[in-house]
């Protein structure tokens, strides 16, 4: 990128060798303590840290574990307003309870909304983070959409209707949750707010949804289960960039992982995110070693290209340290163990809750076949995938666009990106991916 290479250096306070040896060492001993206590607990019920078994215990409240467990600074709406923009934030509740912010760029006279969704352990950030010039959230509003970003359960302030659930039946939430419960309440939300701003009952609505990785599957699902269940899902169009829900060539470590994974994970959590306070704080000084010393931040960055491709270096690096306070979200074990399933079984499927409880959520004793039902599709999809994409790499995603292109070729559109990866569509997106959106869009 030639010139714009400055724009990717952080300035450090120097400090001399002792003092980095010092403070190196005192961390490596503070995660030394906890890991060991960590394991110490887990194998022998030890009570010795008080901070682990309380976020453990299956009696422990959402109201407490809230308390332990601080998410990311609230912090998203000074990082709009200082970019010149307007910022509205709506406590949206979901039909099973969930209480979730939606975000909102405000502009109400428009009958063009553009819905974002993000995908698995992030948040709405990832649609600002590149700035007023190329956010997309921000390309959005200045083209004339009123745009709004929903965040799934498990992100912000992690919220119930009744904060006396446990948290281990907060967390017990699944993909098919995300779609059914959180994407309907999102587009619900947003048809009564336009409602109001356009007046009459928001015929002229015109909704394009646009969403990466898990919020793409959840979006897929979302539309599948109201074309089943004869409803109406309200969208004109939708943008899928990267989307999960079909893995059949997944990164060989997760490969390695995954068995092991699926079997002990139900066991040991009933949340993947980082358990506690402390244990933030120390992420937090890790990433700041990471860009502080090159060495180490280009092993740490050539580990995550490993997993998602692309080149970190351009697309996470000038924004790791806020990335570090607004993403880092959580999600539900059986969401890890529900991709599991699909690469397994190699198809898109809703969660296996066993043949008794399939029959009572689905009406069959097995999972459903979303791709089965691709036939019910009645909107444009256009599906964006990174040829450089590890995690879902672009012929898994082609899947999706080959199976609705063969029941409805006239609303399957497809593009590849060379070179981009799976963080790319979000904190590495370009004018290129930007136009790419608008022109499958709703136009002006």
């Amino acid at each position: 990128r030639g010139g714009g290479a400055r724009e990717f250096e952080i300035d450090h306070e120097h400090t001399g060798l002792l003092e980095d040896v010092q403070t190196r060492l005192h961390m490596w001993i503070e995660w030394s303590c906890w890991v060991v206590r960590r394991c110490l607990y887990m194998l022998l019920g030890s009570r010795g840290d008080r901070e682990v078994v309380d976020l453990l215990s299956r009696n422990l409240t959402l109201r407490d574990f809230r308390a332990h467990t601080l998410r990311r600074n609230q912090n998203f709406d000074n990082i709009v307003r200082r970019a010149g923009y307007p910022f509205e934030k709506n406590l949206v509740s979901t039909d099973d309870g969930y209480q979730l912010e939606l975000h909102r760029l405000p502009k109400p006279e428009s009958n063009r909304v553009m819905f974002l969704q993000h995908g698995i352990m992030d948040s709405s950030y990832s649609f600002v983070a590149k700035g007023a010039s190329d956010g997309l959230a921000f390309r959005a509003f200045d083209k004339g959409y009123d745009v709004f970003m929903g965040n799934f359960r498990g992100t912000s302030a992690l919220k119930h209707r009744s904060d006396d659930i446990s948290a281990k039946e907060y967390w017990d939430f699944t993909l098919d949750d995300h779609a059914n419960f959180d994407i309907d309440a999102f587009v619900k939300e947003i048809c009564r707010i336009k409602a109001k701003d356009l007046g009459g009952g928001g015929e002229t609505l015109d909704i394009t949804l646009v969403a990466h990785s898990m919020g793409a599957a959840a979006s897929l699902i979302y539309v599948v289960n109201k074309k089943r269940g004869g409803q109406d899902h309200k969208l004109s169009r939708m943008v899928m960039m990267s989307p999960a829900g079909y893995h059949q060539r997944i990164p060989r470590m997760c490969r390695y992982l995954g068995p092991l994974l699926d079997g002990t994970l139900s066991q040991w959590t009933y949340t993947l995110s980082i358990p506690s306070e402390a244990a933030r704080q120390l992420s937090s000084k890790l990433v700041t070693d990471a860009v502080g010393l090159p060495a180490l931040r280009d092993v740490i960055y050539s580990f995550g290209e490993m997993f998602l491709g692309g080149d970190f270096k351009s697309t996470l690096h000038p924004h790791v340290k806020t990335v570090t306070e607004n993403m880092i979200a959580g999600t539900s074990s059986k969401v890890f163990r529900q991709f599991w399933k699909c690469y397994v079984k190699g198809k898109f499927l809703s969660y296996d809750h066993g043949p008794e409880g399939n029959l009572k959520a689905y009406g069959t004793e097995t999972p459903v076949d979303y791709m089965s039902h691709y036939n019910l599709v009645d909107i444009p999809i256009h599906f964006m995938a990174g040829q450089n994409d590890k995690l879902i790499p672009a012929k898994d995603c082609f899947k999706h666009y080959k199976t609705l292109h063969r029941h409805s070729p006239h609303l399957a559109t497809c593009k590849p990106f060379e070179g981009r990866g799976h963080i790319d569509f979000t904190y590495g997106l370009d004018q290129e991916m930007t136009n790419e959106i608008f022109t499958h869009a709703a136009p002006p």
